[in-house]
């Protein structure tokens, strides 16, 4: 995974580049109460399905949430479909692109 200190919103863009594509993200960007008070909460989705979701004072700081559970999910699911292809070639349907 991504070392420390690396920016989350950029890893899972390079990741995203290796695999659906940058245009499969999308992201929902909210403000609930008072502007000057009010948490931000983002969600990150892949291909239409949440992939992570954060909260943070600053839009920036709950993106960055988001897009580290979201990294986490992909590089999670691309590992899986790695090995079930490294296990069984022959059964695994790769249609990454959506």
């Amino acid at each position: 995974m991504a070392a420390n200190g690396d920016h989350w919103r950029l890893q899972l863009n390079n990741l995203l580049q290796r695999s659906y594509g940058t245009a499969a993200l999308r992201w929902e960007c909210q403000q609930f109460g008072p502007q000057h008070t009010a948490p931000w909460t983002v969600v990150a989705y892949i291909n239409g399905v949440e992939y992570g979701r954060g909260q943070g004072h600053t839009q920036g700081d709950a993106k960055e949430r988001a897009a580290n559970m979201a990294y986490s999910g992909l590089f999670a699911e691309l590992s899986r479909i790695m090995s079930s292809l490294i296990s069984n070639p022959l059964s695994v349907n790769l249609n990454l692109s959506m």
